[in-house]
């Protein structure tokens, strides 16, 4: 049987030339324009014009693809062939090389590539290979490679250049897509998808996958590649080693007669994803492969607003007496029809993904139900119709997400259903008056309660959490056995431990930032290293964003100020992270003293501390593994920690679970907690015994009022408002939402996690020197502490403990809400 003749995969009808000055013109600027309009007219006519065909040649010529060039010489006719162009064209042949690709290495590369495509359908975990079955497709293969053609590459700048020859006569031009045509939008934001329409140049599917690969995060363009002749694809694959493309799992496949019927499916297969992306490759297919896709977007938008009336019926129906009914349903001891709750999270953050699975754990454990929300792959953004689909088929009583509020995640659906949002960091959306504004009756907020989130941006006090960052109790709780090597265990073993990355120094963050406002940063360079050098470090958030407020309007334009948003991202982005290493750097520059001093070790692990001017002996490298971490928690006699967040950060908790103990330098504003938290336990019990408002108690009413007193007395504080044998109440810790509990802080004990902090926290060097040194040298002292701060951790700063407290305040809220409405219908 005789092979099947090779088929143009890019077939061009025949049209008129244009000029023969626009066609000189156009040679010389853009060669493959011009052969895109020369070459089917060379190919398509028996007798070529002559001068047209010269043309040809020279173009060819200056790409270097001497075989084609050579050929189409060959038809020149001869008085044609004798003038000085062409002869000119001729002696530059002769010092080009070879342009022709081996058949040999053509047939190798292309059945190295073949095996890689079955082998990858053969074991699928991800994307899509849709292939003939294999005996056919090798089948097919040998019947192409005993009919390929000689094959010539040029690769430039302007794309990629092949020419097929079959019988001694140029049967074919594949033309690669130019780097340009893969840019991305005039927006700079990068294609969710590309649709190669056409797998007929191998440099055109490297510079599509060039473009998949990961950028910031961890994202990826989804890559779909797709060539309905199978000719064509083998020749493909025999032009280069196409490996890394064919082998990617987040690459789809999609060759032969049925390729655009099985992209069809596929599409519809991910129709809750999103599809958008740009369309490239040769006609016709590129225009079937676009219009499929245009129908598929079309019905993915249909899918969604059905989808989202029928979600939003069902919601409708449900009124506040229903979820107090389910609520109390479903948290009920031994219920047998538990919450729903389901949080959404993303894989581009890899800390926000463990401390959502590890919320859903914890939830898992406390007899609920979950799901969790997450892009399947690197390649995959979800869509609102992925969030519909979920919420009918689930019907969750409960969506949970970090740092996102609920316009964020549902826009205007799932209006009633009860949303609570974890702050864990300071993100900029967070700190706008619209956010704040936009907190409804169901709406909850919890961990990180910055102040300036009430103050500044209009949150409501009501329904909120105050809390830490929670740390897994299973993996630090667990411990490790000791490593077998002498190196590692050297390595984790010492007197004092520090972990961090953030090993830049102050000065390195002002020269890095003064070229923007020069004198905005070094006055706030220069007041925070005066501030904190006094000790105790009396600058609050609050107090750094007037500080930041006042510097600016010192330093810069009136017409530049910020706006209350803007401030608030450059208190997040600047003042903070400076004031941070002002007291990381104080810090364990008092370390370092001591343990030169004392001959102790101290080790600090995490990346750039090699480089670090004046720390840099004492750097250990990051923590690898898993186990190392809490390891070194439990192998170093102390671990140190600074920052401005508060002292509930998942360091000393992490440290306290893994059996360590960990020494905290304490701000002013630790301080004020302490005292915050312990009044409003104190008028909580208040409210319960009908203690008269307004009147200050005395400290033999309250245990906790002693205690507090005995710490102000220790530490010097003075409050105005207090007497030597009373306490003041503040009136809003009598009144709502705290005396009804929907603003929830922590306990006077939870405050008491470092332990006294007068005696158990630092703030200058004499105070380190008397909280490190017995615990270094006592183990009764060191063993005592760390129980303390581990029994602490786990009342108030593990996912089981948060979540438990979240679900109690969502129950408590629901049921004022059902009642309050139940009171305004009775009385009306």
């Amino acid at each position: 049987m005789p092979p099947p003749p090779l088929t143009n995969p890019s077939p061009t009808k025949p049209q008129a030339l244009p000029p023969i000055n626009h066609l000189l013109a156009l040679a010389s600027s853009n060669p493959f324009a011009f052969l895109r309009l020369a070459f089917p007219a060379l190919t398509n006519q028996p007798e070529p014009d002559p001068q047209l065909l010269l043309l040809t040649c020279g173009v060819l010529g200056k790409l270097s693809l001497k075989h084609p060039c050579r050929l189409l010489l060959d038809r020149l006719p001869p008085p044609l062939r004798a003038q000085p162009g062409a002869q000119a064209i001729e002696a530059a042949l002769r010092s080009l090389p070879d342009d022709r690709l081996s058949t040999t290495s053509l047939i190798a590369h292309a059945r190295e590539n073949l095996m890689t495509l079955i082998s990858r359908r053969r074991s699928e975990t991800a994307g899509a290979v849709r292939l003939t079955n294999d005996e056919t497709l090798l089948s097919r293969f040998e019947l192409w490679q005993r009919s390929i053609s000689t094959v010539s590459h040029h690769a430039g700048p302007g794309g990629a250049l092949l020419t097929l020859t079959r019988e001694g006569h140029l049967h074919t031009l594949i033309e690669s897509l130019p780097p340009h045509a893969f840019a991305p939008s005039q927006t700079n934001k990068p294609h969710e998808s590309i649709y190669l329409a056409g797998c007929n140049n191998a440099e055109a599917m490297l510079a599509a996958h060039a473009l998949s690969a990961p950028r910031a995060l961890g994202m990826r363009t989804r890559l779909i590649l797709l060539e309905t002749n199978l000719d064509t694809f083998f020749t493909t694959l025999g032009q280069r080693d196409l490996h890394a493309v064919l082998a990617d799992p987040l690459v789809d496949i999609l060759v032969g007669d049925s390729a655009l019927a099985e992209l069809q499916s596929l599409l519809h297969a991910r129709l809750h994803l999103d599809l958008s992306g740009i369309v490239v490759g040769p006609e016709p297919l590129n225009r079937q492969v676009d219009a499929i896709l245009q129908s598929t977007l079309s019905d993915q938008h249909e899918q969604t607003q059905q989808l989202a009336g029928e979600l939003t019926l069902r919601h409708d129906a449900r009124n506040d007496a229903w979820y107090q009914s389910r609520w109390t349903t479903a948290t009920a001891r031994a219920s047998t029809d538990p919450l729903r709750i389901l949080l959404t999270t993303t894989r581009y953050s890899t800390f926000v993904k463990h401390s959502v699975s590890d919320m859903a754990n914890a939830l898992t454990s406390l007899g609920h139900n979950t799901r969790v929300l997450i892009e399947p792959d690197d390649a995959s953004r979800m869509t609102t119709l992925t969030l519909v689909q979920t919420a009918l088929r689930f019907d969750p009583d409960l969506i949970l997400c970090i740092n996102h509020l609920r316009s964020a995640v549902c826009g205007p659906l799932l209006r009633n259903v009860p949303f609570a949002c974890f702050i864990q960091d300071r993100m900029p959306a967070l700190f706008t008056t619209h956010a704040g504004l936009s907190q409804d009756r169901r709406d909850f907020i919890l961990g990180h309660l910055h102040p300036e989130l009430f103050s500044t941006f209009r949150y409501p006090r009501t329904n909120t959490l105050m809390a830490p960052v929670p740390v897994c109790e299973e993996k630090f709780s667990a411990a490790p056995s000791l490593p077998t090597d002498r190196a590692t265990l050297d390595r984790l073993t010492c007197e004092i431990a520090y972990v961090s990355h953030q090993s830049a120094t102050p000065e390195s963050l002002r020269d890095e930032l003064r070229a923007h406002k020069p004198k905005f940063i070094d006055a706030l360079y220069e007041r925070l290293q005066r501030e904190i050098a006094e000790g105790l470090f009396t600058l609050t958030v609050h107090s750094i964003t007037d500080l930041t407020q006042d510097l600016l309007r010192a330093t810069v334009p009136a017409a530049q100020l910020p706006s209350s948003e803007q401030l608030a991202e450059i208190v997040s982005q600047t003042a903070l992270p400076m004031a941070e290493r002002f007291l990381r750097q104080q810090m364990l520059s008092w370390a370092s003293e001591l343990c030169r001093e004392r001959s102790w070790r101290l080790h600090l692990f995490g990346r750039g501390w090699e480089n670090h001017p004046n720390l840099a002996q004492h750097a250990k490298g990051p923590l690898h593994h898993a186990d190392e971490l809490p390891l070194s928690y439990r192998l170093a006699r102390v671990h140190l920690h600074a920052g401005m967040g508060g002292i509930h950060h998942q360091r000393p908790m992490e440290c306290a679970l893994a059996g360590g103990v960990c020494a905290v330098r304490i701000k002013q504003h630790d301080l004020d907690l302490v005292d915050w938290c312990t009044r409003n336990e104190i008028a909580r019990d208040l409210n319960t015994c009908n203690h008269p408002i307004n009147q200050p108690i005395h400290l033999t009413d309250h245990p906790l009022a002693l205690q507090l007193k005995a710490l102000h007395q220790r530490l010097n504080i003075h409050n105005p408002a207090d007497t030597d044998d009373t306490l003041h109440i503040p009136q809003a810790f009598r009144d709502a939402p705290f005396a009804e509990g929907r603003c929830v802080v922590p306990s006077a004990r939870g405050s008491w996690l470092l332990g006294d902090p007068a005696r158990h926290t630092f703030w200058s060097r004499e105070t380190f020197r008397n909280l490190v040194i017995p615990l270094v040298e006592n183990d009764q002292h060191r063993a005592s502490l760390s129980a303390w701060q581990r029994a602490v951790t786990q009342d108030i700063g593990t996912h089981r403990a948060i979540m438990r407290q979240l679900l109690q305040l969502i129950r408590t809220n629901i049921t004022r809400i059902s009642e309050s409405a139940t009171s305004v219908v009775g009385a009306m």
